[in-house]
């Protein structure tokens, strides 16, 4: 964890966009209202510190408020003004991870022309609640709790800053990113058809039965290399992911957490199909692309519908496959541990909290292994070790504390 060190009502940290450096601020209440200085960085905190006092100096809050723009001003401002003035400067403060998934949903959805073309100052809660409900219906929930999240901090900072009385975004009915993810596996006829299908078709196979086998992430198969396969050991290493920011196929080093870079052990079957994928190229060169180019994630979600329509199959996820994968191994019982390492989950509780209601239920098999280990207690065996111990001593026979 960072340390920080109080600066007045302000505080010093370490820069979350860079592990060298440090930023800096101020906070006070003036006249009730919040208010919030420029972001200071430097090189080191001392240097920090003397830019705050410098400011402090120079006038500080007071100069700051004096030189705001007066209402009647802000009335033609418009929200797209603001929003493009805002996103750089909060973007400054966001992971590398973050920064790429906020770009997007930034550019793709809090660029509507109607809400933009607003005047900022005169926003109300009913402006937010149409814009939500001028998105399409298949906007996903979580979509819809990105965009959120971004608007509500951009108004925050209005507020903070003194430019709005109040975060309109904050009152209006906001989207919640559901708590539960609904798990959707195939069903085993399903899963039996799919794997037919592709059958004669030695890329989509591979790439069938690698996300059957491995429950591995899309961004994770499509990010796997021809290095990343080893036919000695009979492993694929996830260690990197190939994802869509501003529709264009990137590829990060890394994955989603630090439970994410795993290695797995594949199905002899699994392998086999890989082989086919290897010929002719070189280590570095992704084995799963769309003839020699990254997939983007549309371009890839539309080949996918193609091919559960040729095998006659109603309509499901890629990461049906992932929740296949899982559900079919909990059921057979496989340890919950093994399962989530095999899934890249940071911690089996996660496995846990997803896929409870998938984990075999039947006491039957409880109840018989009790009533095999007393049936191993009175075996011959069991009765020439008793024997031994009585033998040795009691002194050697732990107690009950």
């Amino acid at each position: 964890m960072a340390k920080k060190r109080n600066y007045g009502s302000g505080t010093i940290v370490a820069d979350p966009a860079d592990s060298k450096a440090f930023i800096g601020y101020l906070r006070r209440t003036i006249d009730g209202k919040r208010h919030k200085s420029p972001v200071f960085r430097g090189t080191k905190r001392r240097d920090v510190d003397i830019q705050l006092k410098n400011w402090e100096a120079a006038g500080g809050f007071n100069k700051m408020l004096s030189e705001r723009q007066p209402r009647d001003r802000e009335s033609v401002y418009t929200v797209g003004q603001y929003l493009d003035e805002w996103y750089p400067r909060a973007a400054r403060n966001w992971a590398d991870t973050t920064l790429g998934t906020n770009r997007s949903t930034f550019n793709r959805w809090c660029k509507e022309q109607t809400f933009c073309g607003l005047p900022f100052a005169e926003v109300k809660k009913q402006d937010v609640q149409d814009f939500f409900s001028r998105m399409p219906e298949k906007t996903s929930e979580g979509t819809r709790s990105r965009v959120h999240r971004l608007l509500h901090a951009a108004f925050q900072d209005a507020v903070d800053d003194d430019r709005l009385s109040k975060n309109v975004v904050k009152t209006s009915t906001s989207p919640t990113k559901p708590k539960s993810k609904v798990v959707e596996a195939f069903h085993p006829i399903h899963e039996a058809a799919l794997v037919r299908s592709v059958a004669g078709d030695p890329y989509w196979h591979a790439l069938i039965l690698v996300a059957l086998d491995t429950g591995m992430r899309q961004a994770e198969i499509l990010g796997l290399q021809v290095r990343e396969v080893d036919f000695m050991r009979g492993e694929v290493r996830v260690r990197r992911t190939c994802d869509t920011v501003e529709r264009v196929p990137v590829v990060s080093e890394g994955a989603k957490t630090d439970g994410s870079i795993r290695d797995i052990q594949i199905a002899p079957e699994t392998l086999e199909a890989l082989r086919s994928l290897v010929v002719g190229k070189g280590e570095r060169d992704h084995l799963f692309t769309e003839e020699g180019t990254l997939w983007t994630r549309t371009r890839f979600y539309d080949a996918w519908l193609a091919k559960i329509a040729r095998a006659g199959l109603p309509h499901y996820k890629f990461h049906s496959l992932r929740h296949t994968c899982a559900t079919s191994l909990l059921r057979q019982g496989c340890y919950l541990t093994a399962v989530s390492k095999r899934l890249g989950h940071s911690r089996p509780s996660i496995t846990l909290d997803i896929y409870s209601s998938f984990l075999p239920a039947d006491q039957t098999p409880l109840t018989l292994a009790f009533s095999a280990r007393l049936k191993e207690h009175s075996s011959p065996k069991s009765v020439e070790a008793q024997e031994i111990g009585t033998q040795i001593g009691t002194s050697e026979v732990p107690t009950a504390a």
